[in-house]
C-alpha cells in the first residue's frame, strides 16, 4: 500500500493529500490517540476566520509567552531560547532538509523557512494545524517559500518514516514528555537513523521540576488527572517527568554525542501561567508549576 502523505501544493494554495513517495520522505495518515483533540471543521473555521482578522492571540486563550490555547491543545507562536538555536542551526543541516515535529502554527517552520533553507518539513498529529500554517504563510506574504515546505500529517513516531541520512536537522519541541520510555527510545533511534552525519537533533522537554503537586514525582505518569486535573487539562491525560541526566543517557543510548557548542542544559520559560476556565492561576497555588529553571530541558544531539 503507497502511504498517503500531506503535501502543500503552491498552485492550489491549499494542502492536498497525495498518493506519493517522494524522496526522502515517507508518511502516513492523520493518527489521533484521543479523538476529542482532533480539529472539528467548525474549529478550524473559527481559527481561520482569526487569521484572517490578524489576531492569531485571538484563537484561544493566552497561556505564557507565545502560547495560545486552541480546543486540540496548547500550541505557540514564537520561538523560545532554544528553539531559536535550532532555527540558527537550518542553514547549516547537511543536505539542506530539517524536519519540524509538532509544528502547531509553525512558530519553527515559519522562520526556518524564512531563513531560506532548501527544505522543512512540518509534521503535527492533526492535519487541520496544517492547513493553518499554510495559511499563515499566506498572511505573511510568505508565498515564495512554499515549494520549499512539505506537510505531513501523522502521529510521531509511529506514522513518521524518512530514508536515512536524510535529514540535516530535527525540531522536537514539547512531544517527548507526553510519551512513554520506551516510545521516547524509539523515537530517539528513529532520529538518529533519519539524520546525515552532522546533523543535529533538537529537543526540548517538561521535566520533574515542574513542581507544585508533581514535586517529588519522576517517570511516566499515566492518569495525571488524578494527581491534577488542572495540569491534566494542559498538557492532557499522561506526561513522562525526566531529569537532564536521564534524557542525557537517552540520546547516548541511540548513538548521539553533543556538540561543544551546544551542552545540554535546563531552561525555564519565565513568565508561564497556567489557565483554566475559571481564569489564570496564581504560581503560588496548588495547582501551579513552581518556577525554580529546571522545568524544561534542552538537548542537541549531534550526529557522529
Amino acid at each position: 500500500m503507497v502511504p498517503r502523505i500531506l503535501r502543500m501544493t503552491a498552485l492550489l494554495g491549499v494542502v492536498t493529500t497525495a498518493l506519493a513517495n517522494p524522496s526522502p520522505t515517507r508518511g502516513g495518515r492523520s493518527h489521533y490517540e484521543n479523538p476529542e483533540l482532533e480539529m472539528t471543521p467548525a474549529t478550524e473555521a473559527a481559527c481561520r476566520e482569526h487569521l484572517e482578522r490578524n489576531d492569531l492571540q485571538k484563537i484561544g486563550p493566552e497561556f505564557g509567552s507565545g502560547q495560545i490555547r486552541l480546543p486540540f491543545g496548547f500550541t505557540s507562536l514564537t520561538l523560545n531560547e532554544f528553539s531559536k538555536s535550532f532555527v540558527d542551526f537550518v542553514l547549516h543541516a547537511p543536505g539542506g532538509i530539517v524536519l519540524d515535529v509538532g509544528a502547531g502554527l509553525g512558530a519553527v517552520t515559519l522562520p526556518a523557512l524564512n531563513k531560506g533553507t532548501k527544505k522543512v518539513i512540518a509534521n503535527d498529529v492533526n492535519d487541520g494545524v496544517l492547513r493553518l500554517i499554510h495559511k499563515r504563510i499566506i498572511q505573511e506574504k510568505m508565498e515564495l517559500f512554499l515549494p520549499n515546505l512539505e506537510l505531513i500529517a501523522g502521529a510521531f513516531p509511529e506514522k513518521l518514516d524518512f530514508a536515512p541520512r536524510s535529514i540535516g536537522a530535527i525540531y522536537i519541541g514539547a512531544v517527548l514528555h507526553f510519551l512513554d520510555l520506551p516510545t521516547i527510545q524509539r523515537s530517539l533511534q528513529k532520529c538518529f537513523d533519519w539524520l546525515a552525519p552532522g546533523g543535529r537533533l533538537f529537543v526540548w522537554s517538561a521535566t520533574k521540576h515542574l513542581g507544585g503537586k508533581l514535586a517529588g514525582l519522576s517517570g511516566f505518569i499515566s492518569d495525571l488527572a488524578a494527581i491534577d486535573p488542572v495540569l491534566a487539562d494542559i498538557y492532557g491525560p499522561s506526561l513522562n517527568l525526566l531529569d537532564l541526566p536521564s534524557y542525557i543517557a537517552l540520546f547516548k543510548e541511540a548513538g548521539f554525542v553533543f556538540p561543544k557548542d551546544a551542552p545540554p542544559s535546563y531552561f525555564s520559560r519565565t513568565g508561564v501561567k497556567f489557565i483554566e476556565s475559571a481564569g489564570t492561576l496564581d504560581q503560588g497555588s496548588s495547582s501551579s508549576v513552581v518556577l525554580d529553571g529546571r522545568e524544561y530541558v534542552g538537548i542537541v544531539g549531534l550526529k557522529p
